[in-house]
């Protein structure tokens, strides 16, 4: 199978400045693009598990607004039980899965192009936001997860009744 790249990219405070200071919120992107090579395989039900490996230094903010076009909440793990649970808009969590925004085409009627897909040459771009809490170092992570779309061929045999 083809590669599949996931880049997080630069962390800056609200203003730009790439020195975050406790208290302070952050932006970051992550950038995950599908190959064009040969091999390449349309990916559906992508997710995105974004973590911040430290949630004493920081907290990820979960997006003020849901972009799954079926209504799909954010989804995060529940400190206490493990359990994947519905993600209230802003809340600070120390790690979410995330799904990617739909997209509206035609000009005609609308037509909604079911979220969580990756084409072959596609890129889809989140743009998140954080909360530092306190001076310290930490790392943010991004697990990208998804089923190749692989049509399988169509078997036929012969039948002949006489």
């Amino acid at each position: 199978m083809a590669d599949i790249s996931v880049t997080i990219h630069s962390v800056f405070d609200l203003i730009g400045s790439m020195e975050i200071r406790p208290t302070k919120k952050f932006s970051f992107s992550v950038t995950t693009t599908n190959s064009s090579e040969a091999d390449a395989v349309h990916l559906e039900n992508v997710r995105y598990h974004v973590k911040v490996e430290d949630p004493a230094v920081a907290k990820l903010l979960v997006p003020p607004t849901n972009p799954d076009a079926d209504g799909t909440g954010y989804k995060g793990v529940d400190p206490a039980s493990g359990d994947l649970v519905e993600l209230a808009p802003n809340a600070e969590v120390d790690e979410m899965i995330l799904y990617p925004r739909a997209t509206v085409r035609g000009g005609g009627p609308v037509v909604i192009e079911r979220a969580g897909t990756l084409g072959i040459g596609d890129s889809d771009v989140l743009k998140l936001r954080g909360q530092a809490l306190t001076a310290g170092s930490t790392r943010l992570t991004c697990q990208v997860s998804g089923e190749p779309d692989v049509e399988i061929p169509l078997a036929t045999k012969p039948l002949d009744i006489v």
